[in-house]
């Protein structure tokens, strides 16, 4: 017989990426599309404006992508990098948002997106960050926010924290494992 272990249950299991995608109501669901196809109306130009407003907040955030170390500030908003890469997080909110309605789907880009973000040493703090910046485009974007469309960005990027968070400490338990400073101690029971 073995002994059971709770540790050995990843955070990123299935199950409690469904836990955490149910975290949005339909009604949330709903208000995200909506305000999504707004802020799709220009989409290049709403993520770069989500990152030029995260890194006049937080300067040191450029470090994070290698592509913006070189480019100076004053260059930043018409640079090809920023422009590039203002695409691909649209298309990774548009990938959220075409699987919103289906929790399964929704956490499979989820992982997606928490898994992408590992490499380049993203926390939890970094995506909470970058929440006041997209509400602010979003509001942009809609001539307005309401407290019913800030909560469900807010709810959104709880989750995608969360999971961010999840597979980070996972991978580093892992890592941890695979050095000889985690896991079981001696030998397992049987």
């Amino acid at each position: 017989m073995q002994a059971k272990n709770d540790r050995c249950t990843p955070k990123n299991s299935n199950s409690s990426m469904l836990k955490q995608t149910s975290r949005l109501s339909p009604k949330q669901r709903a208000i995200l599309t909506e305000t999504f196809r707004k802020m799709e109306d220009d989409g290049k130009r709403t993520g770069v404006n989500i990152f030029v407003r995260l890194f006049a907040e937080y300067p040191n955030y450029k470090a994070i992508w290698p592509q913006f170390q070189a480019i100076p500030d004053s260059s930043l908003m018409g640079a090809q990098e920023l422009q590039k890469h203002a695409g691909v997080y649209m298309s990774g909110l548009r990938n959220i948002i075409a699987s919103i309605d289906d929790n399964e789907a929704l956490a499979e880009q989820l992982k997606k997106i928490a898994l992408t973000h590992l490499k380049w040493g993203i926390r939890t703090f970094h995506i909470q960050n970058m929440l006041p910046e997209v509400l602010a485009t979003v509001h942009l974007c809609m001539n307005g926010i309401t407290p019913e469309v800030k909560d469900a960005w807010t709810t959104l990027f709880a989750v995608i924290a969360s999971m961010v968070e999840d597979f980070r400490l996972d991978a580093e338990q892992k890592q941890n494992y695979r050095k000889g400073q985690g896991g079981l101690a001696g030998p397992a029971v049987k």
